[in-house]
């Protein structure tokens, strides 16, 4: 209903301001209400991302391309994980909040090239 762009930009927002609480959470209560609001920002992401890669290929007549794709790009995330969480844990010998801190730049920078994407038009099955 919103777009697959708004929809990402929702998230992304909502991931923002999640973590931004979280690092200035000070009890379990702030700590848990932060954690939803991340969980509503990976809700908002889930699905979304593949959506968009789908119909932008379906666009330019490349659908055939989606599984290949599509298993790249999860791919890519999870060795992305896997160097952010070896990096995370060294930033977070030098300081406990270092890690939120970059995650939430990473956000940002993320939230801003989201202006940047051109949405296809959506395809529906009729």
């Amino acid at each position: 209903r919103w777009g697959r762009r708004k929809t990402l930009l929702a998230g992304g927002i909502a991931g923002i301001i999640g973590y931004t609480c979280l690092a200035l959470s000070v009890d379990f209560v702030t700590a848990t209400a932060s954690q939803m609001i991340i969980g509503v920002a990976v809700a908002l992401n889930s699905g979304t991302i593949g959506a968009l890669l789908y119909d932008t290929l379906l666009s330019q007549n490349r659908a055939h391309e989606f599984r290949k794709r599509e298993g790249f790009r999860h791919a890519l995330s999870l060795y992305t994980v896997a160097g952010a969480s070896i990096i995370g844990g060294f930033l977070y010998q030098i300081d406990h909040h270092l890690p939120i801190i970059f995650e939430i730049i990473a956000m940002i920078f993320g939230t801003i090239a989201l202006y940047f994407i051109h949405e296809p038009e959506r395809q529906r099955i009729t």
